[in-house]
């Protein structure tokens, strides 16, 4: 259990994670990689030594038009995600998808305050 205590400040992060779908209707997951991880439907956020201190869960995803690394369009799986009681002053802060797809990128509790996203980027 991650629970805080009640005296201890936290913030809730928020954000997406983004996935290339075969489909521009329904969300069938290009990269069969990572639907396990998926699958699992947890979010998880890790202190600034790595260790789990919050968790989440993906919503049901939507399908937009997004662009890959090389400008291409193709559709996007968007699962939106919202984790509360994050510690803090424990950052940087990382968060992973089904304990596999991990942020590169850390963040602080400032940048939390805009959703954070993680895989290719949307368009719409």
């Amino acid at each position: 259990d991650f629970s805080s205590p009640p005296d201890e400040a936290t913030f809730v992060v928020t954000g997406q994670f983004l996935a290339p779908s075969s489909s521009e209707t329904e969300c069938e997951l290009l990269w069969g990689a990572w639907q396990d991880a998926i699958d699992d439907g947890q979010v998880t956020v890790h202190d600034g030594a790595g260790d789990a201190i919050a968790l989440g869960q993906l919503a049901a995803p939507t399908v937009v038009d997004g662009v890959n690394s090389e400008g291409d369009e193709l559709p996007v799986c968007v699962y939106e995600y919202r984790v509360e009681d994050v510690p803090s002053g424990v950052g940087p802060y990382t968060f992973a998808v089904g304990g596999e797809l991990e942020s590169v990128q850390r963040f602080t509790e400032d940048d939390a305050k805009s959703p954070l996203s993680i895989g290719v980027d949307r368009t719409g």
